[in-house]
């Protein structure tokens, strides 16, 4: 199965032009189909975030200009797992200056209160309701 670097390596091969944004679908489709099965969170998160971009371009919504600029936000989002007392934590960030923290999925962890994210002398995040 393909892993977030090769993933992030083929996308910045495309987003500077060095692989042409159909050569890198092709590939990318190929390597990604069946993601769904991994256990690695953020690979998932990478894949289905660069399908809906994908998506919008096939159906027309977006052209090769804004497909970049879209895919040049995936690359620059690194995501930074903490693990805690309570179980793992997600941090996904975008800057150096702001981030955010994300429940990893089929964690059982309330996000409030006293939790661990208190810790780090951030806001707990509300509860989500997916």
């Amino acid at each position: 199965m393909v892993s977030s670097g090769e993933v992030r390596n083929r996308l910045a091969d495309a987003i500077e032009a060095q692989l042409p944004l159909d050569e890198f679908e092709d590939w990318f489709v190929q390597q990604s189909w069946n993601v769904h099965q991994s256990k690695d969170f953020d690979l998932q998160r990478l894949v289905f975030a660069i399908e809906l971009w994908l998506a919008e371009r096939s159906s027309g919504h977006l052209d090769d200009d804004g497909l970049l600029r879209e895919l040049r936000t995936v690359l620059s989002i690194v995501p930074v797992n903490i693990e805690t007392e309570a179980g793992p934590i997600a941090v996904k960030s975008g800057s150096s200056s702001s981030f955010t923290l994300l429940p990893v999925p089929g964690l059982q962890m309330p996000l409030s209160g006293r939790s661990p994210v208190m810790a780090f002398g951030l806001p707990a995040l509300p509860q989500s309701t997916h």
